[in-house]
């Protein structure tokens, strides 16, 4: 669930106990992206690419041996390294929300 009021970014509402590197988010799930760590540039890049604070992302697949991820994120399919996908911070979404997820 998302919090929005008005001039204000939207974040997650509820504890971030379960926060994690987008690194960490097993594959087939979805979570909401909660903030990016990276230098503006390539903030602004991912942005474009609709991974930006309040954004859902899902991930698709690992590559094999540490390589990277490719992500879904709002429609937009991408490959992250892991070196970037480690400055992504992100909450897990929860199982009821993951099956409206699936069925959009």
């Amino acid at each position: 669930m998302l919090n929005r009021r008005e001039g204000e970014i939207m974040r997650p509402v509820g504890t971030y106990d379960s926060c994690m590197k987008l690194s960490q988010l097993p594959v087939g799930k979805s979570g909401v992206v909660l903030a990016v760590h990276t230098r503006a540039p390539l903030a602004a890049r991912l942005k474009m690419l609709n991974v930006y604070a309040g954004g859902r992302v899902r991930m698709l697949r690992r590559a094999p041996f540490g390589g990277g991820f490719m992500l879904d994120a709002s429609g937009v399919r991408l490959a992250l390294r892991v070196s970037v996908a480690d400055e992504i911070d992100v909450l897990p979404a929860a199982e009821g929300e993951e099956a409206r997820d699936g069925a959009k």
